[in-house]
């Protein structure tokens, strides 16, 4: 306990002796927040959402699985209505700011949509989060841009991700092409976004 305590302690002093912007590296995707003109805007009097930045969030779990209700994970939908529940306690959050897509609901159009939700409503000045929970799984090849050093992408189920019959091969019910998003194209919707300050 007390290592752990003198490990926080000296992480906590290295990250507030770092420069102004932190980088935080999601699989192939790099975010930079502008720590420093965030604590500016804090400094200066005003809160951040007072300055023009706008707090969004897009939530998305899945728990349930029409084909394979082996796989469901009804803690997926507890934690996530916890979140959301969670980021209107907070002065910088407006409830008409959080997209929630979950369960039924949360199939490869409905979560496109979502994306497309948060990247028309922010904008270069705000603060964008990404909740995603669900089933992940690589892919056996790497589709284009060919961009994975062991040759395979991965994958997330959505609401029919897995198909309707067992797998000779493997207790892991087999994915359904059709109904998974894959890396690259959440790494297209996140590139999309201009927020100054982007969280997975």
């Amino acid at each position: 306990m007390k290592r752990m305590l003198i490990a926080a302690f000296c992480i906590s002093i290295l990250l507030s002796l770092s420069g102004g912007t932190s980088t935080v590296d999601v699989g192939k995707y790099v975010v930079d927040t502008q720590l420093k003109e965030i604590q500016g805007n804090e400094s200066a009097g005003g809160n951040i959402a007072g300055s023009g930045t706008e707090y969004w969030a897009l939530i998305v779990a899945v728990g349930v699985y029409a084909n394979n209700p082996d796989m469901d994970r009804p803690s997926m939908l507890v934690e996530s209505e916890k979140l959301r529940k969670m980021l209107p306690v907070s002065s910088n959050w407006n409830e008409s700011h959080i997209k929630v897509i979950e369960g039924e609901n949360a199939t490869v159009p409905n979560i496109i949509e979502g994306f497309r939700w948060l990247d028309k409503m922010e904008d270069e000045d705000d603060i964008s989060l990404i909740y995603l929970t669900t089933h992940g799984f690589p892919i056996l090849f790497d589709l284009p841009p060919f961009d994975e050093a062991d040759g395979m992408d991965e994958a997330l189920a959505t609401y029919r991700g897995f198909l309707p019959f067992p797998n000779p091969w493997s207790w892991e019910p087999l994915a359904n092409p059709f109904a998974i998003i894959t890396d690259d194209e959440i790494n297209f919707f996140l590139n999309r976004l201009e927020s100054k300050g982007i969280a997975l």
